[in-house]
This record gives structure tokens, C-alpha cells and sequence, in this order.
């Protein structure tokens, strides 16, 4: 897949604001992110606000000592950190993707803000009520995002102004149909690529590929898990040519760019980017 678009990743704050509209596990805690944190599910308003449904029954002392609802104070903000880790997609790769853990300022809602914050939750969230759980908004301060792409720390009003990307939610069925449907078609890709450099300095002699198994994708690109014949396994990215977009047929762009790149391996060239398989994957 030739690379048109200068980016073969997503963003620190791309991959921030996609982990905060569901993805993954969190948990919260106080601003120290003491030992008493709590699970919580988590959602994103479209203005890039936090939503946050932490059961009653386990609240610790360090979230219960903001003011309760309906309290003369629970109008005020209170500083709060929360943990999400996402891994792979895949659930028989658990390999960690991505971890960021945010600093805000939390509040319980207003009348007004209850039903869009319903609405985020079940979104992202298989749930039928959302009665044995106490609704937060966290207003992201800042965050630390531990990925692929480094150690990044990264603003909240970048996060906030940071397009989620559009095929999280669907991303497991996708990989399911590329693995289901074009595994010949990939594999062909990946073996007319050449040889591609490790960032180690190795080689990876990529025509001796015998599997090609797609682990992530984004709006970016798809992540490929290559094995060789003595059954060492590398990670690849192949950068579509251009980024898939909110409203297309995510499923239509990503075949119709392996299959043409497939059917075309001279123009295959190695513009992908290898990674060593012990390496996060990016969402």
C-alpha cells in the first residue's frame, strides 16, 4: 500500500481520544492515583468530555469523598485521576496496545446533561440500566499516554479537539473478515513487499512470509503479524493511501486496498513500517 498520507499512525491525541470513548478497561481514583481506585466504564461526549458510570457498591473512600449527589456542594469539582489500558483486539492476542492515565476535574450532571450522558455510555456499553451506578463528568486536565509512538504526555484541550477514530467500535469484526475473507490476498501483499528493515537493524525477508494475520487497524492503516518459516513472528504496518473517513463503508475501503495492492505487487514497495512483535500495538 503505497503511502500518500504523511501520517502512518494516528496521533498521541487521536489514540487519547479513542481510548476515552470506550475502549479498553478503567478505573478511577483520586488525583494521586492512590491504591483505592475503582473500576468505572467510560464513555466521551461529542465535545470531549468524559462520562463515567462507577458502581455504587464499590465505591472506595477516595472517589466517595467528593460530594454526594444532591448535596449543597455537588455543584464543585473535585480532582481525579483514571487509568484506561486497552489491549489488541483479538482476544486470543493479549498483547497491551495502549495505557493513559488522565488528570481531570470531576462533577457529578446537571438535569441537562444526564440523557447525553446515558446515551454516550450505552453507546459504547452493552447495558440495559444504568441504575447501580453513579454518573460522572471528568473535564481531561492532561494525560500520559503510553503507546506505540513513545511515552507522550498530551494536553486535554488537544485530546478534546482530537478525532476519535471511527472504526474502534468496529474493529474486531473487521480484522474477522479480512483473517475470513482475504488471508490469501494479504499474504500476497505482505510477500511482494521485499525486504524491510527491523528497527534493530535486522532484516526481514518478507517473500519468506507464511502468514499474515491482521491484528489492528485504524483509519490509517492495518497491522499485520508475519511468520516466518522458523516460526519467529514480526509485526507490519501497511498504511492505506489514505485515511478512511467517519461516513464511508470502512469494510469497502480496507478490501478494495489490499485486494488492488495485492493485484498489483510492483507497485508494492516497502513503504510499510516494520515493528518487533514484543511492541504495543496501535489502536
Amino acid at each position: 500500500m503505497p503511502l500518500v498520507h504523511p501520517r502512518q499512525l494516528p496521533s498521541s491525541a487521536e489514540v487519547a481520544r479513542t481510548l476515552l470513548e470506550g475502549l479498553g478497561s478503567a478505573s478511577l481514583a483520586g488525583p494521586l492515583g492512590d491504591a483505592h481506585a475503582v473500576p468505572a466504564l467510560h464513555a466521551a461526549l461529542g465535545c470531549g468530555d468524559l462520562v463515567l458510570a462507577v458502581p455504587r457498591d464499590s465505591r472506595s473512600r477516595t472517589v466517595a469523598a467528593a460530594p454526594g449527589p444532591g448535596s449543597p456542594t455537588a455543584n464543585d469539582d473535585w480532582a481525579v485521576s483514571l487509568c484506561v489500558r486497552a489491549e489488541a483486539a483479538l482476544p486470543d492476542l493479549t498483547v497491551p496496545r495502549a495505557h493513559l492515565e488522565v488528570l481531570g476535574w470531576a462533577r457529578y450532571p446537571g438535569p441537562a446533561d444526564v440523557q447525553p450522558a446515558q446515551d454516550a455510555l450505552r453507546r459504547a456499553w452493552p447495558l440495559d440500566s444504568l441504575e447501580a451506578y453513579d454518573l460522572l463528568l471528568v473535564e481531561v486536565a492532561e494525560g500520559e499516554l503510553h503507546w506505540v509512538g513513545g511515552c507522550v504526555t498530551v494536553d486535554g484541550d488537544d485530546v478534546r479537539s482530537a478525532d476519535p477514530d471511527p472504526l474502534w467500535l468496529d474493529e474486531a469484526d473487521l480484522l474477522d473478515r479480512i483473517r475470513a475473507l482475504l488471508s490469501p490476498r494479504l499474504l500476497a501483499l505482505v510477500q511482494g513487499l521485499g525486504r524491510l528493515p527491523l528497527p534493530d537493524g535486522r532484516g526481514v525477508e518478507l517473500d519468506q512470509t507464511l502468514e499474515a494475520r491482521p491484528v489492528a487497524v485504524d483509519r490509517y492503516g492495518l497491522t499485520v503479524q508475519c511468520r516466518d518459516p522458523q516460526d519467529r513472528r514480526h509485526l507490519l504496518r501497511l498504511p492505506f493511501g489514505r485515511p478512511i473517513g467517519a461516513e464511508e463503508d470502512a469494510w469497502a475501503s480496507i478490501s478494495t486496498e489490499i485486494v488492488s495492492q495485492a493485484g498489483c505487487r510492483s507497485s508494492a514497495r516497502a513503504s510499510a513500517t516494520a515493528q518487533d512483535a514484543s511492541q504495543p500495538l496501535e489502536p
